[in-house]
């Protein structure tokens, strides 16, 4: 390789390192600014999206292939990936390999989502042409919600729904799509996870959490085999809960009807708006997208108009999002995936302060922390995400052709962490990887005490 492309390697490296390490030691959960908690959430509207945090909520004029408006916040516990593309040009010849990778990896945690800024009919078209089977929004605002001005374009969301990276979709995205699913791996794709997550969405149901028994029994939709056992019961169980939630809705209207009754005493009052609140703030967290949440949201629009409720109904929307992020945080930590799950805690209690789920949360912190078996396993998790981390550093060096640099590295991953996956994974390359033709005069390595690190210490 020119040393004047060396140059620009060593540039363009530098960036991808930062990506990597942002993912490992930026801030976790996409907390919003200080002085923004106050206000109104909006998960809607443009932001910028950025390397290690939360990815804009999905938007579109309509959906196809989806029974009803799908939402990240839904798919917390998948890795995502949004593809974004036109219905000509370039981005044709990525349609086959995508509805490739949904056979593949949908019943493994993998949600696919298209995205392009066209017109239905044009949509309507491809998909019906291309036989597209993944989830597909068209007239999406892409260009400034999500930042994609030249298509077609990959953003690869982790499990919590923080973009991990973004690239076309010809650069090894299977490869990378696997690398994300060992990093992340999703909750629940396997049989006994399914079995158990559909036990939980019935007794659920039995103690009138609607709004957490629809969770589980949709999961479990989406993960099991088509037309499976698994799936057949928990379609059945969904109608039983949309049953019972319609009438959890109506109970939800009378109680903020009789609160507002002049007549009533003022302790009986707080009691009935109360319940009211967090009712409806379950519906619309838990159930969103659907007919139930959106008339959820309507009432919730129309007690907004009292200024005397507005604080008693974001502090319950907050919880709802706080709980179902809660119970993802649980499920992580059931698999053994201790880092997500600390960060996901550790979110909840930033984004979500004064609220049950965030006292929930730090119980959870708490025992993560003096548990010694517990502090054990995590001391091990960070070891493989720091290893995978350099390991990813290395192979981008590898591909460069800055092999002297890459061998430095895959030696790092085999002296300091020998015992990992990633360690086994650099020694093969080691023993693939050319000798260094041209000297390279690249910057020093940071020493291991100036590495950020994969998480802070607990």
């Amino acid at each position: 390789m020119p040393t004047s492309l060396r140059i620009l390697a060593w540039l363009l490296v530098g960036g991808l390192t930062a990506a990597a390490l942002a993912q490992g030691g930026g801030r976790q959960g996409g907390r919003p600014a200080r002085g923004q908690e106050d206000k109104e959430e909006d998960t809607t509207g443009p932001r910028t999206v950025a390397i290690g945090e939360l990815t804009p909520e999905l938007s579109a004029g309509g959906w196809v292939n989806h029974a009803d408006t799908p939402r990240l916040e839904r798919f917390r516990g998948r890795v995502v990936v949004l593809f974004f593309f036109r219905t000509d040009g370039a981005s044709l010849d990525f349609i086959a390999p995508l509805n490739d990778l949904h056979k593949k990896f949908s019943r493994q945690g993998v949600v696919i989502v298209g995205l392009t800024p066209q017109k239905k009919e044009l949509a309507e078209r491809l998909i019906k042409d291309k036989e597209i089977k993944f989830v597909v929004g068209y007239g999406a605002d892409v260009t400034d919600r999500y930042e994609v001005s030249a298509f077609p374009r990959v953003y690869l969301l982790d499990t919590v729904g923080r973009l991990a990276s973004r690239f076309h979709p010809a650069d090894e995205l299977e490869t990378r799509l696997r690398t994300q699913l060992r990093r992340t791996p999703p909750s629940g794709a396997d049989s006994s996870a399914l079995t158990r997550r559909l036990e939980q969405a019935r007794t659920a149901l039995r103690d009138n959490k609607y709004g957490v028994a629809y969770t589980l029994a949709q999961d479990v939709t989406k993960l099991a085999e088509r037309d499976s056992e698994p799936a057949k019961a928990a379609t059945e169980l969904l109608k039983k809960i949309e049953d019972a939630a319609r009438k959890w809705l109506d109970e939800a209207k009378t109680a903020a009807r009789e609160a507002g009754d002049p007549g009533i005493r003022d302790a009986d009052k707080e009691s009935r708006y109360d319940r009211a609140s967090a009712i409806l703030a379950e519906l619309s967290v838990r159930l969103a997208g659907t007919d139930l949440g959106q008339q959820a949201d309507d009432e919730i629009g129309r007690l907004m108009g009292d200024a005397r409720l507005k604080t008693r109904l974001r502090t319950a929307l907050s919880n709802a999002r706080g709980q179902l992020l809660l119970g993802v945080a649980a499920e992580e930590e059931a698999g053994g995936h201790y880092l997500e799950a600390l960060r996901l805690y550790r979110g909840v209690t930033e984004e979500f302060p004064d609220t049950e789920a965030a006292q929930a949360a730090g119980q959870a912190l708490e025992r993560l922390r003096t548990d010694p078996k517990l502090r054990e396993s995590i001391k091990d998790a960070r070891a493989d995400d720091e290893a995978e981390r350099w390991l990813d550093l290395a192979d981008g060096f590898a591909k460069l052709e800055v092999y002297g640099k890459a061998r430095e590295l895959y030696e790092r991953v085999v002296s300091q962490h020998g015992g990992t996956p990633a360690a086994t994974r650099a020694r093969e390359r080691l023993v693939r990887l050319p000798e260094e033709e041209v000297e390279e005069v690249p910057p020093d390595l940071p020493d291991d005490d100036e590495l950020p690190a994969t998480d802070e210490e607990d």
